[in-house]
């Protein structure tokens, strides 16, 4: 019976940016279904781990221990308290005109149910870890500065759904050298 479930879990798979919540009501008849720590929800999870790698010019495994089942069920397009952590960028195309030299917080919910056309093709946009960085780059540069997406430490479930969006979109990503603190 759970691999059967598991099936009907997986043939909705990728759920853009449906909560993991109403997948598991629609599909299995309880909401909690696919909670962490339920038996379709661990057979879901692992079928999947072994397909989750990227090709940005070569194969990238994101997969690993210290991945949050959050950030495993957004690369499947499935929410999980869609609008905690969102993503910070400044100046990103495909958000122009929203506040621009402004930093904007970007949802997961965002970015899996409306993802952006990006046009980045010809842009490089940079990377940073600290928020603090995207506010001195707002205050100094404003609308001149270039892209900026800051991590805001490790990527969580937003912050990489972005960085995937935009590398997908671009095919690479060019990253500055150096550190912030």
């Amino acid at each position: 019976m759970l691999l059967i479930q598991a099936a009907r879990v997986l043939s909705r798979l990728p759920g853009r940016g449906v909560s993991r919540a109403q997948l598991a009501a629609e599909v299995l008849g309880d909401s909690h279904g696919l909670d962490n720590g339920r038996p379709v929800a661990t057979i879901v999870l692992r079928a999947c781990a072994a397909e989750t790698s990227i090709d940005i010019g070569e194969a990238v495994e994101l997969q690993d221990a210290e991945e949050s089942a959050r950030e495993r069920w957004a690369r499947l397009g499935i929410t999980v308290n869609e609008l905690a952590l969102p993503a910070l960028c400044l100046n990103l195309p495909g958000l122009d005109g929203m506040y621009p030299g402004e930093p904007v917080h970007v949802s997961l919910r965002c970015l899996l149910r409306r993802p952006p056309t990006w046009h980045i093709a010809d842009r490089d946009v940079f990377v940073c870890e600290n928020p603090n960085i995207v506010a001195i780059a707002a205050d100094c540069l404003g609308g001149s500065c270039r892209p900026l997406v800051c991590t805001d430490g490790m990527p969580a479930a937003a912050q990489q759904a972005l960085l995937l969006q935009l590398a997908t979109d671009r095919r690479q990503l060019e990253l500055p050298v150096g550190r912030s603190s």
